[in-house]
């Protein structure tokens, strides 16, 4: 038994297929989404949406900042203001933003620090996503 799967973000049709599982975070925290799940509308968090494809043994995974997530028995649907691949994030960008936002942080001069929290909570989140599918791969 299996999940139809449809992620769509705000510029693109992301992903769309069958899966064993959904794995997202919500207001209330992380949840998992499995064939034959109740019925369900939630706010979708900034964090990750993994899922595992059927017929393949590698969790897939995209970094995803806010939106809306629908599951029923048989699908879950994801809208989402934005939603990155894994495949499409740069680890050392994200390692080099963490660092400048770091930085700013500790200024004692004017800087906004809602925007230097912001772009650090980002980073470390796919830096996360990344960690977490890797080591799952490696075993």
């Amino acid at each position: 038994m299996s999940l139809e799967l449809t992620i769509v973000s705000t510029e693109r049709s992301i992903y769309k297929g069958q899966v064993s599982a959904v794995f997202a975070v919500g207001r209330e925290g992380g949840f998992e989404i499995r064939p034959g799940h109740s019925h369900f509308l939630t706010c979708i968090e900034t964090g990750h949406i993994y899922y595992d494809e059927v017929g393949k043994k590698q969790r897939q995974g995209l970094f995803v900042q806010g939106g809306l997530l629908e599951a029923t028995p048989t699908s879950v649907i994801a809208v989402l203001d934005t939603a990155i691949l894994t495949s499409e994030i740069d680890e050392e960008k994200e390692k080099e933003a963490i660092l400048k936002a770091t930085a700013a942080l500790k200024h004692s001069g004017k800087i906004n620090y809602s925007a230097a929290l912001s772009e650090l909570k980002e980073s470390t989140t796919k830096l996360a996503i990344l960690k977490e599918l890797m080591q799952r791969r490696k075993h």
